[in-house]
């Protein structure tokens, strides 16, 4: 009788041990782009804010309605900047929330948020965003809040 596995019996016991790795390494990779996912939405949201409390700018809010702010900034007197929560045309499953220029440009500042709520707290901005993925993020902003008329104080 002889020791030791026939080459079929290798093969096999390879083909065993080459499976189970990739399963593991796809298990890990689908994980860690979930987890990328989760901190590229964060990283957008500190964005967001950086934008909106640019010392560049120094936006306040003059207007709020459910869908946008109307932002004015003293650099820039001609036409207010407008903050909007839109669908997007591509995806109808997507929404963003677009920061448009008084030029006529836009920057899309974060994508798939399901709901966008703000407020006024303290006389400044408040914000609430719920992306799609059920993630939550919400902060009292240093934006001032002058609403130049009095309705619509909630999203």
């Amino acid at each position: 009788m002889k020791q030791g596995f026939s080459l079929i019996e290798t093969i096999i016991a390879i083909a065993v041990i080459a499976v189970g790795l990739l399963t593991i390494q796809l298990g890990t990779s689908i994980v860690m782009n979930q987890r990328q996912r989760e901190f590229d939405e964060q990283l957008a949201w500190y964005q967001l804010l950086g934008e909106l409390e640019s010392p560049e700018y120094r936006f306040r809010v003059t207007k709020m309605d459910r869908y946008q702010l109307i932002l004015k900034s003293p650099r820039v007197t001609k036409r207010p900047f407008l903050l909007r929560h839109r669908r997007t045309v591509e995806t109808k499953a997507s929404h963003e929330l677009m920061l448009t220029t008084p030029y006529g440009g836009y920057l899309p500042l974060i994508r798939e948020v399901k709901d966008v709520t703000w407020a006024t707290k303290k006389n400044r901005l408040y914000l609430e965003l719920t992306m799609m993925k059920g993630q939550k993020f919400s902060a009292l902003t240093s934006v001032p809040v002058g609403l130049d008329q009095e309705k619509g104080e909630k999203k």
